[in-house]
């Protein structure tokens, strides 16, 4: 590794993600959010991997990292990308969709539930989940390096 129920309304739990310091399975928790198009989201969906972004628009970096996030979903179509907004309200979430027309999803940490249990280090924060939900890559912050790592670690993932 790198550094760094619902009702029947919620047709998806979301899940762990939440491995806090230590790296392993995620645990599920019951903890459901939707993003800014009112989809539901489960963080580990076996057999994809998935790139999770936690972001902030108080984050000055996240504005400079976002773009790029989304455009590197384009290029890796088989890969999930998920972005996770840590505002303390809703609507701050809302704003880092509309400064940046953010088409990827983005939920929000309502509770500060993910936060408190995945404990990035610095934002913008990424992490990788393999198909099994184990986390592969992570990082935080913006470096040239850390983001060519997280581009290569992507680049040799085997073909879905």
């Amino acid at each position: 590794m790198t550094s760094l129920t619902g009702s029947k309304a919620v047709p998806l739990l979301l899940s762990a993600l939440l491995c806090g310091a230590s790296a392993g399975r995620a645990e599920s928790v019951d903890h459901v959010t939707a993003d800014q198009f009112g989809a539901h989201h489960d963080l580990h969906q076996a057999g994809a991997y998935t790139v999770v972004e936690f972001a902030a628009s108080w984050c000055e970096p996240c504005y400079r990292t976002l773009p790029r996030f989304q455009e590197l979903s384009a290029e890796y179509p088989e890969v999930r990308f998920l972005v996770v907004s840590v505002d303390d309200e809703v609507a701050g979430r809302d704003r880092l969709v509309a400064d940046l027309e953010l088409r990827l999803p983005v939920i929000w940490d309502e509770g500060q539930v993910l936060i408190e249990r995945f404990a990035p280090r610095g934002f913008p924060a990424t992490y990788v989940l393999d198909a099994a939900g184990e986390v592969v890559h992570r990082h935080a912050g913006t470096s040239k390096k850390k983001w060519r790592a997280l581009v290569e670690f992507l680049s040799g993932l085997p073909p879905a």
